[in-house]
C-alpha cells in the first residue's frame, strides 16, 4: 500500500498492512485484526496465515527528524492466502493512495 501524500509520517511511502499488537495478543490475532481494520475484510477467521520468519521477530528502528520522534518496534511478517471471491474486496480509507500486489519471493529478496 502506498501511504497518502497528506499523511504526517512517511507520506507517499510504500508499506504493508500493519497494526500494533495489543498486550498479550498473539501475532496471528493481530494479523486478522489488521486485515479487518485496514482492509475492511469481513471474515478473516478462516484465512490461512504463514509467518515468513517463524523463529524470530524483526526489530525495526526508525527516526523521524521532522517529528522529533524515534520508533522501535518488534515486527513479524505474515502472508495471508485470500481467494478472489466477493468477501475479499478490499476497502481502503483515505490513508491509502494506491495499492498493488507483490509476490512473496519479491518481498523476501528485494525488501
Amino acid at each position: 500500500l502506498r501511504r497518502a501524500p497528506t499523511l504526517r509520517t512517511c507520506p507517499g511511502a510504500w508499506g504493508l498492512v500493519g497494526e500494533h499488537s495489543d498486550p498479550e495478543e498473539a501475532w496471528e490475532d493481530t494479523v486478522r485484526r489488521a486485515l479487518r481494520e485496514e482492509l475492511q475484510m469481513a471474515d478473516v477467521s478462516k484465512l490461512v496465515l504463514k509467518n515468513l520468519f517463524p523463529t524470530e521477530s524483526i526489530l525495526v528502528q526508525t527516526h523521524y527528524p521532522e517529528l522529533e520522534r524515534y520508533d522501535l518496534q518488534a515486527t513479524a511478517i505474515f502472508a495471508a492466502t485470500v481467494t478472489r471471491d466477493d468477501s475479499t474486496k478490499f476497502i481502503f480509507d483515505d490513508e491509502v493512495a494506491e495499492a498493488r500486489w507483490i509476490p512473496i519471493e519479491e518481498l523476501l529478496t528485494t525488501y
